[in-house]
């Protein structure tokens, strides 16, 4: 394997790797965990979320949409239990259930009244003829209503692509060139030296593929629902 790069493609592939580990490194801090919105009608708006929030977590959530929404007036109710009528005393109750037992369904499960603009007309505040559900919608569907995702699922999501995405390439790269000695040919030996360097990256997508597989069977990440024994 006796290739040769040069100066100018290294400089290129060292300027893009550390570009690429910039953006990384960015994105890793800014990894959100959606809360998803189905819109009931105009003024009613269901929130649901599967994942890990505490009580202080939630209502910290319920605070920043209050704020998002100013204008608008906005009664959290728990759709989740039905003998709940949104005082703290039952969800405290219903939330340390769902911590202590295993369970399938969403953390929370909200149903969002919103009431009319403080001038009584909705177009007021959003400039628009957009009403308020369709802008909590809107902004639960940006991610602008969202939680912090301490687990960095797309983090480790996208580590495992990437590391499948070079290890299989580099596989099929290593395949050609079996083939191509297995069989004496001469007609690939133009590509010979190419499909050497794509070979090259299997140790990128071995080493990420451990990394990954690694985390997982410690309980570094829960890139699928399943992993999660608090869910399942």
């Amino acid at each position: 394997m006796d290739y040769k790069i040069s100066e100018k493609a290294k400089k290129v592939t060292l300027g893009t790797a550390v570009l690429g580990l910039v953006f990384l490194i960015i994105g890793f801090f800014q990894q959100k965990d959606f809360v998803y919105a189905k819109k009931v009608d105009d003024h009613s708006v269901e929130l649901f979320y599967n994942g890990r929030a505490d009580l202080e977590t939630q209502n910290q959530l319920k605070e920043s949409i209050i704020s998002k929404m100013h204008g608008y007036q906005l009664d959290f109710h728990d759709s989740m239990h039905s003998g709940d009528n949104g005082s703290d005393s039952n969800h405290e109750e219903a939330h340390s259930h769902s911590e202590d037992d295993n369970h399938h369904g969403p953390t929370f499960k909200w149903l969002v009244h919103i009431g009319h603009a403080a001038h009584g007309d909705d177009h007021a505040i959003t400039g628009s003829h957009e009403s308020g559900a369709d802008m909590l919608v809107d902004m639960a569907n940006s991610g602008d209503v969202s939680f912090f995702d301490q687990g960095f699922r797309r983090f480790w999501s996208n580590l495992l692509v990437n590391g499948f995405f070079f290890f299989g390439i580099a596989l099929g790269a290593l395949f050609y060139l079996a083939l191509h000695y297995a069989t004496e040919s001469g007609w690939g030996v133009v590509l010979i030296r190419v499909f050497e360097g794509i070979m090259s990256a299997m140790p990128i997508g071995m080493v990420a593929l451990l990394i990954v597989f690694i985390a997982g069977r410690f309980g570094g990440h829960h890139i699928y629902a399943w992993m999660d024994s608090h869910i399942f």
